[in-house]
């Protein structure tokens, strides 16, 4: 029997009237048998949001035999149920946000009242007009066949513009298996389908259109991905330091107006809605659960839940920022912090402007970009398992930055990617998934000091002093 077939009977067996408005919490576990497999609905969920057009049912079905258990999450609409049209199901595999997006297409353009099963819509225009296209080109989302092979095109399609980076960066052949090893990013990619597949894939365009003076177009492609996802807030600061000393302050403050003119783009079919848009899409007061952390794990649930570990963590990412900028990344200027800052001011044009913007090399963007990311993720409040798309390309050029031994590069890697595997995190996997990324921080900062001293004198080494 199909599982669309099996899931009616279980409707039906609970006695859902599904014309009727679904307001509340209903316990209703009813029980089937199919086979040698006993199928039963748990946490039943059925309700009308508010301001929406049509009821929203989520429920879990859990599918035992003998001792061994299968689990399924699935929602949908009450008016497609009669058609066993569901918008997410199948055994953790799907698009998440098919039922957002359905909602959308109703005509629902306050972000306050677009909510799914994966709870309300959190992210920006961008990701919607994605998603908008992708829930079309899938039959609503039921096509997880058809999604998979598109994400598995948008994977291959990254990976390729990362190799495209590496390459301008003259990064040595042996970092480039670590590239494509990873098992969950390829879970990230074909399996879950996350919208960070979107987000990874605009912020790596962007970096290779800088590395090759397009900076115009990296621009608009970062704030594309920034509008998937806010996660891209982490390299900002860096970028913004990397487009004074290449352009200069006025050329800068153009390109800054690039991205919010574009993030005005994807804002502008909810510019009705506008408060509610900006609260949902940009929210930096979002609370996390403990049960779903991968990096925090090891830490007590009374210290990650508390107001002074979240402000001790957005103090510690402040202070290495500045510490970073620094020590690090304004070094081609040679100036000081508040010399470096006259810099900012479009009128002032400096002397050295030619001079300090061919300082600033395909490997420097790339290294000061992948930094900034990366101190980003080690103060992160909360990891899921999906901000590994993040970390598996920057961690490769970074550990070869750090001068490390390849056989340290590697296990450094396999640390890291045996801990983003770890499901659920664990103290050891979630200590493992910090350590990491603070050895990286590190190491890169102790690893460039040289090459840095070199940039500051004039000198820009040729080839990174490694040991291979």
């Amino acid at each position: 029997m199909r599982f669309n077939a099996i899931t009616s009977v279980l409707l039906a067996t609970s006695g859902l009237t599904t014309a009727s408005p679904l307001e509340s919490l209903q316990d209703i576990c009813p029980v089937t048998t199919v086979g040698d497999w006993t199928w039963k609905i748990s946490e039943f969920i059925a309700r009308r949001p508010k301001g929406t057009y049509f009821s929203m049912i989520e429920f879990q079905i859990t599918s035992t035999k003998e001792g061994s258990s299968l689990d399924f999450k699935c929602a949908a609409s009450a008016e497609c149920l009669e058609d066993n049209a569901f918008l997410l199901c199948g055994p953790n595999s799907g698009i998440s946000f098919a039922f957002q997006i359905a909602i959308y297409l109703k005509g629902e353009r306050d972000y306050a009242l677009i909510s799914g099963s994966t709870g309300p819509l959190v992210y920006p225009g961008a990701h919607v007009w994605i998603y908008k296209h992708l829930y079309k080109w899938t039959d609503e989302g039921r096509n997880i066949a058809l999604a998979q092979y598109i994400f598995a095109v948008v994977y291959l399609l990254t990976l390729g513009v990362v190799f495209q980076c590496y390459r301008k960066a003259r990064v040595p052949p042996y970092i480039f298996p670590l590239l494509i090893l990873s098992k969950r990013m390829h879970s990230i990619f074909m399996l879950r389908c996350f919208n960070d597949c979107f987000a990874v894939l605009f912020f790596w365009l962007a970096v290779y259109c800088y590395q090759r003076d397009q900076w115009h177009l990296g621009s608009a492609l970062y704030s594309t991905g920034l509008n998937v996802k806010m996660s891209l807030l982490l390299p900002l600061p860096a970028m913004g330091i990397l487009m004074v000393m290449k352009l200069g302050g006025r050329e800068a403050l153009t390109q800054a107006m690039i991205i919010v003119q574009v993030s005005v783009l994807y804002g502008y079919p909810f510019r009705k809605r506008a408060p509610s848009y900006f609260a949902r899409a940009f929210e930096l007061s979002r609370a996390f659960l403990y049960k779903w952390t991968v990096n925090w794990r090891f830490v007590p649930e009374s210290t990650f839940l508390s107001r002074p570990f979240a402000f001790g963590l957005l103090a510690l990412h402040a202070v290495l920022l500045i510490w970073y900028a620094r020590t690090r990344w304004i070094k081609p200027s040679k100036r000081n912090v508040k010399e470096f800052l006259k810099l900012c001011v479009p009128a002032i044009e400096p002397r050295d402007q030619d001079t300090m913007s061919s300082k600033i090399t395909p490997d420097f963007i790339m290294t000061t970009m992948l930094t900034a990311m990366t101190i980003g993720l080690l103060c992160a409040r909360s990891l899921h398992y999906q901000f590994y798309a993040y970390i598996a390309w920057t961690t490769p050029l970074l550990l070869w930055k750090a001068g490390f031994n390849p056989v340290v590069v590697y296990a450094l890697w396999g640390a890291q990617e045996w801990a983003w595997n770890v499901y659920p995190s664990t103290p050891a996997s979630s200590a493992t998934v910090v350590g990491v990324l603070a050895i990286t921080a590190a190491g890169v900062w102790w690893g460039t000091r040289k090459e840095y001293e070199g940039v500051t004198k004039g000198v820009i080494e040729e080839d990174h002093a490694h040991k291979e």
